[in-house]
């Protein structure tokens, strides 16, 4: 394994001897040159197979461009940016000119500063001259930037300050560089077995050649879902028994694993093929356990979700059955969340969703460990009463999971009813929970967002009466689409009326008048807090009409 650092700048030096001293068992060795200068140092080092050329900004990208082997750019790391932008922020005019490899997480640092530093992207050693003249013209004093920008800003006579790269981004570097030199070879393996282990649906895997496991992914699992013992065990096992299709090995409640291979270069490898069956299999359509949401984040910080905490708290300890009262099925989310974590601390929630359950498959549920049964959509009184009956005889808490209210008015049939809190009550959580879920696909999928602008909810009039989880849609097409790093309200809001505009497209076409009515009549009540006679008034109608019509609707 041989590979040859470009060095662009002589302060570089003493961190390469260092480095090659602590890599004994690889060829590492180094040139000093930029540009044109690093170009010709590369191009030698390729004549003497070298595997990989490490080198940094415009050098790199020139040596790219007249080199057939693989170049690492050696990145810049945040907090090498960080320094020398804190460097240059010294009372001088400053401007950042570097390549782009520089002022894209320059820009981003400047931006989460606050400070005024102009930027200007360089694609080439020609442009370099035409900038820096005009600089010179609107009286910038500093430049800060790349070997390359520095080098001819002196010949203006600015101030100049080098983006360095650390001793660690060196070092980081120089890692990814091995990584890709040992990438290439099981690359070289991969198409020599023509990508048989690596299809698509191989989420969860591992191979092994000569009880090494040398490449493996797990999506379903957090790691190996069995013992290396018995990974070994299974091979020996199965060995003789592999032709040319992959064969099933091992099967139990909640694992299956398959087993293929093929030889390579005289050498067998062995694919494990891991699928987790789905616990849920076992229930009736419409039941399942509950798993929290990991993007659905429990913020109580509101004084209105505090007191509906401290409601269901106090009532659970004497009560047996109690409804919970919200549309919005974040919030829903929420308070299945505290009864999870906080009342039974495992997954021992059975769900049953009444739109999808047959009432007569009561008697056929199993609740062998199951300590709290949750009945979500709850729309009338006699589920209730169907519910009560087959509850009564065993020792379960149960939850009611109603979307109104309106029909459920007698006190006998469900006596504790807690209302959740609605978007307008909970402006105190908004920011955390938007937040978390932000952060949640910054750090999983790479979405660039990382928080929301501070002065986000001085908007918060304009959304409130939809629900979190309606917010939360909106919320999640803006990060992806977003390329800004702190999400502002006005982008969030274009995507708001986008969705809304589209609803309602959707939602009035094609419906009958008595549809068209209820749909009238349903929105108006959301959106006014179920005021009856305030959305009477909205409607130009009377409040006993109204009331005639939420009644015939059931609504």
């Amino acid at each position: 394994m041989k590979i040859y650092v470009v060095a662009p700048y002589l302060a570089m030096e003493s961190s390469m001897k260092k480095i090659i001293s602590e890599f004994k068992n690889i060829d590492i060795s180094y040139g000093i040159g930029s540009l044109y200068d690093g170009l010709k140092l590369a191009k030698d080092a390729e004549l003497k197979k070298v595997d990989v050329i490490v080198s940094r900004g415009g050098t790199a990208k020139l040596i790219k461009k007249h080199v057939n082997i693989p170049v690492v750019d050696m990145k810049l790391s945040g907090n090498d940016i960080l320094k020398a932008i804190l460097l240059a922020d010294n009372g001088y005019n400053t401007a950042i000119v570097a390549y782009s490899n520089i002022t894209v997480g320059a820009k981003e640092i400047t931006d989460l500063l606050g400070l005024k530093m102009k930027i200007y992207t360089i694609n080439d050693y020609s442009d370099l001259t035409p900038i820096l003249i005009k600089l010179k013209k609107e009286n910038v004093e500093q430049i800060l930037g790349d070997i390359v920008s520095v080098n001819k800003a002196k010949e203006f006579m600015f101030e100049t300050i080098l983006f360095q790269s650390s001793y660690e981004t060196i070092k980081i570097a120089i890692d990814y560089a091995i990584d890709l030199i040992n990438q290439v070879k099981k690359s070289n393996i991969r198409n020599s077995l023509n990508y048989k282990f690596f299809d698509s649906i191989n989420k969860d895997y591992c191979i092994l050649n000569k009880n090494e496991i040398v490449q493996s992914k797990f999506t379903s699992f957090s790691g190996l879902p069995i013992s290396y013992e018995k990974l070994i065990g299974l091979k020996y096992e199965f060995r003789e028994k592999l032709k040319a299709d992959e064969l099933l090995i091992y099967s139990s409640k909640d694992l299956q694993i398959y087993l293929s291979r093929e030889l390579y270069e005289d050498q067998y490898y062995y694919l494990f093929r891991f699928t987790k069956v789905n616990i849920d299999s076992n229930y009736l359509s419409g039941v399942s356990l509950y798993n929290p949401n990991s993007l659905y984040k429990f913020v109580d910080n509101s004084q209105a979700m505090k007191k509906s905490i401290e409601e269901l708290t106090n009532i659970v300890k004497t009560e047996k059955i109690i409804a919970l009262c919200s549309s919005d099925e974040f919030t829903i989310d929420n308070f299945l969340e505290y009864i999870y974590k906080f009342e039974n601390k495992s997954s021992n929630i059975l769900l049953i969703d009444l739109r999808y359950f047959d009432f007569s498959n009561l008697k056929f549920l199993d609740l062998k460990n199951i300590n709290s049964l949750v009945f979500k959509n709850v729309s009338n009184i006699n589920e209730i009463v169907e519910i009560k009956k087959f509850t009564g005889k065993i020792n379960i808490k149960v939850y009611l999971i109603i979307n109104k209210r309106y029909w459920l008015h007698d006190e006998e049939i469900i006596p504790y009813i807690i209302d959740l809190p609605k978007t307008i009550d909970r402006l105190d959580d908004i920011v955390y929970i938007f937040n978390h879920y932000i952060n949640y696909y910054h750090n999983s999928i790479g979405t660039t967002p990382i928080k929301i602008k501070n002065d986000f909810l001085k908007y918060f009039d304009i959304i409130k009466n939809s629900s979190i989880n309606e917010l939360i849609e909106v919320l999640d097409i803006s990060i992806r689409q977003s390329e800004e790093l702190v999400l502002g309200f006005d982008e969030f809001l274009k995507n708001y009326e986008k969705k809304k505009e589209t609803e309602n497209n959707y939602i009035y076409n094609d419906l009958t008048l008595e549809e068209l009515e209820i749909k009238i009549i349903t929105d108006y009540l959301r959106k006014e807090g179920y005021n009856q006679t305030k959305v009477a008034d909205l409607l130009g109608i009377s409040r006993a009409t109204l009331w005639r019509k939420i009644k015939k609707y059931g609504l």
